[in-house]
């Protein structure tokens, strides 16, 4: 009887184990601290926005990271095109801005 004991307990993590990291298809994983995705509304600080991995805007369902706006940034001219379509003086004027990059280059 007293054997019995810890095999119950060690069922109950394991399913307890199954439910919290889910299926692991990826559909349902849980978002690692720092972490955030296009359609939260609260996912990070107000001196932070939700940065994409470029070319992604989050439209993939994909997470991005939480990252500090910059204060200052330089004044040389190398544009990018913003997830918002709007062009951007470089890519910190972006980041200045809550925007990740869409792609490098003026916007269409």
């Amino acid at each position: 009887m007293h054997r019995a004991l810890p095999a119950t307990i060690l069922s109950v993590l394991a399913v307890s184990l199954l439910i919290a990291c889910g299926s692991g298809d990826g559909s349902d994983e849980l978002p690692s601290p720092g972490s955030c995705r296009a359609q939260a509304v609260a996912g990070c600080a107000a001196e932070q926005f939700c940065e994409f991995a470029e070319g992604s805007c989050g439209e993939d369902g994909g997470s991005g990271s939480c990252v500090t706006k910059p204060d200052f940034c330089t004044e040389q001219y190398d544009p990018v095109c913003g997830c918002d379509g709007k062009t951007y003086g470089n890519a910190c004027g972006a980041a200045s801005q809550g925007v990740s990059i869409r792609s490098r280059g003026e916007c269409p």
